[in-house]
């Protein structure tokens, strides 16, 4: 019965090759008509036949055992078809040894099955490697570039805007109707998404409820941004680039209360001229943590020894959740925080807070301190306000 089948399809391939039949017939193939299809043609199969062509738009369904088949007899379509399947197994250097050998001899669609591929198990870098040596496909090539970092100068807009990635110069919300906005900014891909599940981690919470805060789409600025850490170290973020007040005067870094930095480095979050440094590991409990630090709560475990040397020198209320002196006012219970200090250290809670572990939910009384000191602090600009006024009027000094 095979036999007759395909007797009948190299009929039909001969005397009709454009027959909308044939085109249909070999759609509606069986895995198993598949199977013996392949299995008594491949002797003769030539890449200028038509049933070539019909073939290789049926790789994707067909076994290992078939691919390896076609593949073996040097048929480029098949290599490049197990170069796929490789790399679904993750064994990229043998798949990169097909990709090299095989990626102009393949049609767009499954270049575009490649990328696709590496694009789900985040090989970025495999991405531009290709295209080192490649001409560009998008979206890919702008998902690649976008991975590493890099500026968006040069990047394809229409490619940035289909992929929704908003930058500086295309963002249009502004702070006008929000004073307590929040500029989010990205350095790369992985950061966008990271930025992007936060900010809907916030907005989903009790506390967006509560708070004044409106946080902006996540702003990629890749490169703009240099940022460094290492493990049991603070991030320190570069924005020398990124406040050019000449090229960004207009943009939402100008505007922003506070700005919120995503970075891929590793080390520990922190707060540093109204500008919070975070990485990939940090959730939404850190995030609130670290925004309590923009109304200049402070730590509640032991800060540091040069932070304690001037922070713990003289008496008197140092945050809302921090008296510094050896008199501390009535219900206020001693702290760590001072540890390292010349003075003691007390806070208005006998039980721990979140500012002393950020995994702790935040209580009522801390909240309701909160709101008080962001109610106070507009009477004069944050402190990110002031360190951009110092850079806007060129004080390098303060750029790291």
């Amino acid at each position: 019965m095979f036999h007759r089948w395909v007797l009948f399809f190299a009929f039909v391939i001969v005397a009709v090759p454009s027959s909308s039949h044939y085109n249909h017939s070999f759609k509606s193939l069986s895995d198993d008509q598949l199977e013996s299809l392949v299995t008594r043609i491949s002797q003769n199969l030539t890449s200028s036949s038509p049933i070539y062509s019909e073939l290789s738009k049926l790789s994707h369904r067909m076994s290992n055992k078939q691919v390896r088949r076609l593949r073996d007899k040097g048929f480029a379509h098949f290599a490049f078809e197990w170069a796929i399947r490789l790399t679904e197994q993750q064994k990229h250097r043998q798949a990169q040894l097909l990709i090299d050998r095989y990626w102009r001899d393949v049609d767009k669609s499954m270049q575009s099955r490649m990328l696709g591929l590496l694009q789900l198990q985040k090989r970025y870098q495999a991405i531009a490697d290709i295209f080192t040596v490649q001409p560009a496909i998008e979206p890919y090539y702008t998902l690649s570039q976008l991975a590493q970092g890099k500026g968006v100068k040069g990047l394809n807009q229409d490619v940035l805007s289909q992929l929704g990635i908003t930058t500086l110069n295309t963002l249009i919300e502004g702070p006008q109707q929000c004073v307590h906005h929040i500029a989010l900014l990205s350095s790369t891909l992985e950061s966008t998404f990271k930025l992007e599940e936060l900010k809907r981690a916030y907005e989903q919470s009790e506390l967006h409820k509560r708070l004044p805060y409106c946080l902006s789409k996540p702003v990629y600025v890749g490169e703009l941004v240099q940022c460094q850490g290492e493990s049991g170290q603070f991030i320190q973020c570069n924005l020398a680039k990124i406040l050019d007040t000449t090229k960004f005067a207009n943009t939402v870094v100008s505007k922003a209360r506070h700005l919120v930095i995503m970075s891929e480095q590793s080390g520990l979050a922190n707060v540093r001229h109204g500008i919070m440094a975070l990485n990939h590991n940090h959730g939404l409990a850190l995030f609130i943590h670290e925004l309590m630090h923009f109304t200049h709560f402070e730590d509640e475990y032991p800060v540091p020894a040069n932070k304690a040397k001037w922070l713990c020198a003289s008496t008197g209320f140092k945050a809302p959740n921090l008296y510094v002196g050896k008199r501390p006012p009535k219900n206020w219970y001693a702290s760590k925080t001072c540890l390292h200090g010349k003075l003691p250290s007390y806070k208005p809670s006998k039980a721990q807070s979140k500012m002393e572990y950020h995994a702790i939910d935040l209580s009522n009384q801390y909240l309701g301190l909160w709101l008080k000191a962001l109610e106070h602090s507009l009477l004069e600009p944050s402190d990110y306000q002031v360190y951009y006024h110092k850079l806007a009027n060129r004080n390098p000094a303060l750029v790291k």
